[in-house]
């Protein structure tokens, strides 16, 4: 039962691949499969609860690292890293993985990680789980963005276009967003990311310094 259900899920992540997010059905997956829809049923009740079995997958090698050994300031730049990458890992990752709010075994193990690094720093439980929040919310909305835009600029070209038109509309109606253009429209994610995180990590060292 194990094995059949961890191949359906398998299956399920190569079509997100594919079609991304929209596209996948639980017909297309049975048709993948070689199966009929509702043998699929006697797995997963519903579409979400595939879903919640993908994400659970997808989160797998982010959850499965030890993060205690370190400060709280290397255990959460570990964690955002390791979740952008497994989410990354994906096509519609991130997109996967925010509509789930799943109580599963993997998400529910790297939330008790983050969260007890936080507390082994001093956090109280209310103060760390807020702030875990913060720091998955952050990188899943970065990683949307981050997908979206290698489909929408990258793939059709757009990012020298767009970057033209925003250049001669700021200059004299926008100046700030003039001055600001090359790092807006910069396309190295990696560099921004680490800024983000770093803010993260600023705030909740204040945060703790306060406690």
């Amino acid at each position: 039962m194990t094995k059949t259900r961890d191949k359906i899920i398998d299956n399920a992540l190569n079509l997100l691949d594919e079609g991304g997010l929209e596209k996948l059905t639980l017909k297309r997956l049975a048709d993948a499969l070689g199966i009929q829809p509702p043998s699929l049923y006697w797995h997963f009740k519903n579409k979400q609860n595939l879903i919640d079995a993908m994400a659970d997958s997808l989160i797998k090698p982010a959850a499965c690292v030890e993060y205690d050994e370190y400060d709280f300031e290397t255990a959460i730049i570990k964690v955002a890293d390791n979740v952008r990458e497994a989410l990354k890992s994906r096509r519609d990752g991130a997109k996967l993985f925010a509509g789930t709010y799943a109580v599963t075994e993997n998400v529910v193990r790297l939330a008790d990680k983050i969260i007890g690094a936080l507390r082994n720093a001093g956090a109280s439980s209310d103060v760390a789980a807020q702030a875990s929040l913060c720091v998955i919310y952050y990188v899943l909305g970065f990683v949307i963005e981050e997908q979206s835009f290698y489909v929408t600029f990258q793939a059709k070209g757009l990012l020298e276009s767009q970057t033209e038109l925003i250049f001669t509309m700021s200059k004299e109606r926008f100046p700030n967003i003039h001055a600001a253009l090359p790092v807006i429209m910069n396309d190295d994610f990696d560099e921004r990311f680490r800024f983000g995180v770093s803010i993260q990590v600023e705030g909740i060292r204040l945060l703790l310094n306060k406690t």
